[in-house]
This record gives C-alpha cells, structure tokens and sequence, in this order.
C-alpha cells in the first residue's frame, strides 16, 4: 500500500509540475525500484510515464530492461524498438539494436547476421544414424570465442551425469518435447554479438548468469564475464551449483515440453493460492517467484522441480516451504 500511496502521490506531479521534470522524478522512482528487483512496481512507473509522455525514449527503455527481466520477450523488443522510434541517443541506440537481436535470435525470429561463432560439439554421438537424436545425445558443447578457455570435463560429466539420471518418465518428455541441453563457457560464446558494443546492466547480467532456458533449449555457462571486458574469469561454477541450475532450467524445458501447464487456469490458481498465503516479508524474499500470472508460476514451478529432483539452491528451501500445494501438485503430477 505504501508503495501504491508513494506511486499516486509522484503521479499528481505531473499536472502541476513541467512535463519534463515531472517524467525525470517518475523515471528515477521507477528506476528505484527497478535496481531493487521489484519489477513490477517499477513498470507501473515507467507505463505512467509512457501514458503521458509517449515520446520519452527513456521510459521506453527502461521499460524493455523491466520486460527483459521479467523474461517477457516480446514486450521487451516493442519497447527497443519504441526507444529508436523515439530518437534515442547512439549508445543506446546501439544498446536497443543489440538487445533486438538477441531476442530475434533465441526466439527463433532469425539468426544473428555475421555471427562468428562455430557449430556447437554434440557430447556423445548416437550408436547408430537415424533421423531421430534421443534426448542423451543433444547434449552440445559451444566452441569458446575471444580466447576464452574451453567448457571444462567436469562440467559436462555434472550434465552428462544428471541426464542419465533423470526419471524415467521425466526423460521420457524431454525426449518427446526436443528438448536440448548446451553449454558454453559463457552466454557470448554461443551469441557473440552481445559483445560487439559495451554490455549494458541487462547485458552484464545475462553475461554472469549461469544459465538460461529458452523453449525447450537449456543453457549452462561455466564462467562469468569480466565487467567491461571481453575476458571471462578465473572461477569455474563449481558441479553443485550446475546441479542446481541445471535442475531449475530442466524444470522450464518439462514446462514447455508438456505444452506450457503454466499458462493454465487450474495450474496458476493453484499457485497463486499459495502466493496469497505469502506475508509481504515473503513476497518480497521471494520476488523473483511471485511475479504476477506466468511469469511468476513458471519460475516457481521451475525452482519446485529442481528442489523435487533433489537440488539444493540458494532458494530451494524458501520455495519448497512457501509454495506446499504448488509443489504437491508438481510432485503428483510427475509422480517425484
């Protein structure tokens, strides 16, 4: 409430103050709560500006970055693209441009042009040549660019290790679903174009993450980037914290093979019966898993799933202990 009380109280500004300033106040309370990872507050702001200043590139891009993280693709490019037709200035133009196609490219719109990158390893090459790979050899490792070091053995036994492991039934949907499996020492290796401009803070994170699922397809990066540079660090993620990513991200892939559940009306009731039960301390503890409707419940499943399959993350108990019915309903339904 106070935030809805601090957010209405900024908003009247703009009928008494100068349509500039009143924008620059809002843009840097949106940008607030952005910084502090309360996503949706931050868009609010950031729409409101939009509303009543559609030209201001600022507000544009600021709320691409918000869409960005909160994994909402196609929202997240109207806005890039919004922040060019709004005469934005050349660094972030560049940014925008950047940012665009990378979305392009994961979402299948169209591959990066001028791409330098080599075809990815397959770990394992299957006994016999037939038109249908089974799930165990699409597991892929990216070549390194930029003189990065090469994805490590212990990495690929961790996944190679997990996949043979999976439950039967468990296997048997990402099979069906084509789901793969790839890793590479980090995100710009297998899309280097992220690096042909200065990483923004949305870049830079994507850059120090260690993993990502899109679709079907998981990604496991073993080394983060040095900030403002294109070299990687020295720190390899060790195979536990693969362990729990890998589970996380295998979760999305189930999610997606076995035609997006979370999208459902009886699924979402049910995690949001769960949210309700949340006190805001919670709500704000686990953030990243209470974003409203889809985005909230797909990351919520995905955590459920890895904590079921045995993972151990720096979340895993918190979800475990505050989603109990979101993760019966995941542990019946795939019977872990």
């Amino acid at each position: 409430m106070k935030a809805i009380s601090r957010f209405l109280v900024l908003s009247a500004v703009l009928l008494i103050a100068s349509p500039a300033n009143a924008a620059e106040t809002l843009l840097t309370e949106g940008i607030e709560f952005y910084k502090a990872g309360q996503y949706s507050k931050a868009k609010q702001f950031f729409e409101y500006i939009i509303k009543k200043e559609p030209t201001c590139w600022q507000a544009h891009y600021e709320l691409a970055n918000t869409h960005m993280k909160m994994n909402e693709l196609a929202l997240a490019k109207q806005e890039y693209v919004a922040t060019l037709n709004n005469n934005a200035d050349g660094k972030v133009a560049k940014i925008c441009g950047q940012l665009i196609a990378y979305i392009d490219h994961i979402s299948g719109v169209k591959s990066y042009e001028n791409a330098t990158t080599t075809s990815a390893v397959p770990v394992r090459t299957p006994a016999t040549a037939t038109t249908r790979v089974e799930f165990k050899h699409r597991i892929n490792v990216v070549p390194p660019l930029f003189n990065h070091q090469a994805v490590g053995q212990s990495t690929i036994d961790t996944v190679t290790r997990i996949v043979d492991t999976l439950p039967p039934n468990i296997y048997e949907i990402l099979d069906a679903g084509g789901a793969t499996v790839n890793i590479a020492p980090n995100i710009t290796d297998k899309w280097p174009d992220m690096l042909k401009g200065k990483l923004d803070a949305e870049g830079l994170h994507l850059a120090q993450d260690a993993a990502r699922c899109y679709g079907h397809d998981v990604y496991i990066y073993e080394r983060k980037i040095i900030p403002d540079s294109t070299k990687l660090g020295d720190e390899v993620f060790d195979s536990g914290s693969v362990t729990n990513v890998l589970y996380h991200e295998l979760g999305h892939a189930v999610d997606e093979s076995s035609g997006t559940f979370t999208k459902t009306k009886d699924v979402l009731d049910i995690y949001q019966s769960d949210v309700d039960k949340m006190s805001d301390d919670v709500k704000s503890r686990l953030w990243y898993y209470t974003k409203p409707g889809y985005t909230g419940a797909r990351e919520a499943f995905a955590e459920c799933f890895a904590g079921l399959m045995g993972a151990n993350g720096k979340d895993t108990d918190v979800v475990r202990a505050n989603f109990p019915r979101y993760r019966e309903w995941a542990r019946n339904k795939f019977k872990l």
